[in-house]
């Protein structure tokens, strides 16, 4: 399919390389006949992370930003370190 990058106009190819492939019995309602699973209560789970896992993430973002901003100021000399 990709060897003659050039030859654009022969679509004729490509068709019979799909038909080769034979994605017609392909099967995609495997998961149709599955019982759907039950959803978690709203306000329980927000990005699948309950309280505790939301905090630590929280947190990090916290000290993460506290982190760039003080190397920011220090790049730019706003402060100055005291050594």
């Amino acid at each position: 399919m990709l060897d003659d990058l050039q030859d654009f106009d022969d679509s004729a190819a490509f068709l019979d390389e799909l038909e080769d492939l034979n994605l017609d019995d392909i099967d995609l309602d495997d998961d149709a006949d599955a019982e759907p699973k039950s959803a978690p209560s709203p306000g329980r789970l927000i990005f699948g992370m309950n309280s505790p896992q939301r905090f630590i993430i929280a947190l990090e973002l916290f000290i993460l930003t506290l982190v760039l901003s003080s190397i920011c100021l220090l790049v730019f000399n706003v402060i100055s370190p005291p050594f």
